[in-house]
């Protein structure tokens, strides 16, 4: 026995839900459809086709007796026209077996508050909707919303693949945005929603489950001339963005933002997107794409010239990205000039942030004389607040006395450091902290100390994917093991390395590991790879100045709320 309901009321039957076709026999049905020969001369996009009709039967006939009907048609041909989703279910009719037609058969037979909570849910943007947001799209109470929604589930338009959560195969939704926008309640329901989005906006479980409903109602936002709702929720989502695992997120919601800026012909929220964007990229490994994004910002702030905190910010970025890519000079100009800025702004947090940035960048290139007062003012301004700033700016003393030949003192301020990251759980810190420590335990041979370190710091970075320091470990490993004599076990730690810098786009950090590579190869007799490693290192670092081993401090920002 079949129905387009649920049959829930048969004493002792077994119920079976037909759902979508998987791929695979979607295929089968379209080849039954078109024949064989369109599918087979085009199999990519034959996949296409059946993806856009979403395993529906019925789609996967009409688009196959389409294909079949139109012999010049290639499958990717009619895939790009279907690719438009304002176009998809009119890409779908064939006489009278359209989808739309057969779905407005199924709506009509619902009672009138099924048809409304049916036409303002469908057209909810991302991958499905909760109770709550439903409620608000429909502008009903939550008991009214649930009761249709189940009522659809019953009649197989809504599915619930968790409690209070529903989706809508994407033909459904598309034929329910259609039918809300007959009557002008498409952009009103998509308006509630991002409203509600914002003002619900909380970490944990609702951040879990809205996330990727926040980026696309963002999206469809521009699109429906709701730009400013749409940076109304960008703007209370990013301070909730906050763990290490979150920057390739935050990346795709400032990438978000930028359309939202131009909509609106916001300039200081798109110099502000652009920011966290280069910020982003830096934090997710993509230090090529760092410093244009940086730069963009830098330019527009500049050229908009009314807020000087907006420039020095910018500026910043512009150090940090150079930073990253080992440009020292140009890195030095920039940090300088934001922290004049900020400074005669007495914005002390944020001169805070850029003195950390500048103490590291003179770390790096081994001028601890530059960064001691520098960092000796930030762990100042910061009196004894216990915080991630401290922590950082402790342990840039650490580096900066251990180049200055105070052991001792380096190693008392690697673990006032490590104790702030063991009390704050800032995992990121707490990585950079043991690289430190370990090389100070190298000072003394004390490998077996050492290699447990950097170990522990491999395993932290992995876990946070945070690629500089992924490589920074298996470089310092590759050190351990070779002053082990253990060439082999070097040899592969410092490819894996490179690996990483490469990957990272970080050519003197890349070249640095050639030239350790080749005095290991030199060692073992291999003179030819020795040379060949040697003549592409200088080629990769050029006239780079002198700088620390393979060590490349990257720290989170902590989102602040973007006003």
């Amino acid at each position: 026995m079949t129905s387009r309901r649920l049959l829930s009321d048969l004493l002792g039957a077994s119920v079976l839900t037909i759902g979508a076709l998987p791929e695979e026999a979607a295929l089968e049905l379209l080849t039954a459809t078109a024949g064989p020969g369109p599918v087979a001369a085009d199999p990519d996009g034959a996949r296409r086709l059946v993806r856009a009709c979403g395993g529906l039967p019925l789609a996967v006939r009409i688009i196959g007796a389409r294909l079949r009907m139109r012999a010049q048609w290639s499958a990717s041909a009619l895939a790009d026209r279907l690719d438009d989703e304002n176009r998809r279910p009119a890409g779908m009719r064939l006489a009278d077996r359209a989808v739309r037609s057969t779905l407005r058969v199924v709506y009509d037979e619902l009672g009138p508050g099924e048809q409304l909570v049916f036409r303002r849910v469908g057209g909810y943007p991302g991958p499905s909707v909760g109770l709550a947001a439903a409620a608000a799209r429909c502008a009903l109470e939550e008991h009214a919303v649930a009761g249709a929604l189940e009522r659809l589930a019953g009649a197989l338009l809504v599915e619930s693949p968790a409690p209070d959560r529903y989706r809508m195969h994407d033909l459904l939704r598309l034929c329910a945005r259609d039918l809300a926008a007959e009557g002008a309640e498409d952009v009103e329901g998509l308006r509630r929603h991002l409203r509600w989005l914002t003002a619900r906006a909380r970490p944990g479980g609702w951040l879990a489950a809205e996330r990727e409903n926040v980026l696309a109602a963002v999206h469809a936002a521009v699109g429906a001339g709701l730009a400013a709702d749409a940076r109304a929720v960008i703007v209370a989502v990013h301070p909730l963005v906050t763990g290490e695992a979150e920057h390739g997120y935050r990346l795709r919601l400032w990438q978000a933002a930028i359309p939202v800026a131009t909509a609106l012909g916001d300039e200081p929220f798109r110099i502000r997107a652009l920011r966290w964007v280069s910020h982003a990229y830096g934090m997710t490994g993509q230090s090529r794409l760092e410093l244009p994004a940086a730069q963009q910002a830098l330019a527009a702030a500049e050229r908009l010239g009314t807020d000087v905190r907006e420039i020095a910010l910018a500026a910043w970025r512009v150090g940090d990205a150079l930073r990253a890519l080992d440009r020292f000079d140009e890195a030095q100009e920039a940090l300088l000039r934001a922290l004049e800025l900020l400074t005669g702004l007495g914005a002390v947090a944020d001169e805070i942030e850029v003195r950390l940035s500048l103490g590291t960048l003179d770390n790096t290139f081994l001028r601890p004389e530059l960064s001691t007062p520098v960092l000796t003012r930030a762990v100042e301004l910061l009196a004894e607040r216990d915080e991630p700033e401290r922590g950082w700016a402790l342990l840039g003393l650490a580096v900066a006395a251990g180049l200055s030949g105070q052991v001792q003192r380096a190693r008392e301020l690697v673990a006032d450091a490590l104790g702030v990251a063991e009390r704050l759980g800032d995992d990121q810190l707490r990585g950079h902290c043991l690289q430190e420590r370990g090389w100070l335990h190298v000072r003394h041979g004390a490998y077996r100390h050492a290699e447990r370190d950097f170990a522990a710091m491999l395993a932290i970075f992995q876990r946070l994917r945070g690629g500089p320091g992924v490589a920074a470990a298996q470089a310092a490993l590759g050190e351990i093991a070779d002053l082990r004599g253990e060439t082999a076990v070097a040899l592969s730690r410092f490819e894996l390395a490179m690996a990483e810098y490469e990957r990272l786009g970080l050519p003197v950090r890349l070249g640095q590991m050639l030239q350790r590579r080749a005095e290991v190869l030199r060692g073992l007799g291999r003179e030819q790879e020795a040379e060949a490693d040697a003549a592409r290192a200088r080629e990769l670092i050029g006239d780079a100045p002198a700088h620390r081993g393979p060590a490349l401090r990257r720290r989170p920002d902590r989102p602040r709320r973007e006003t």
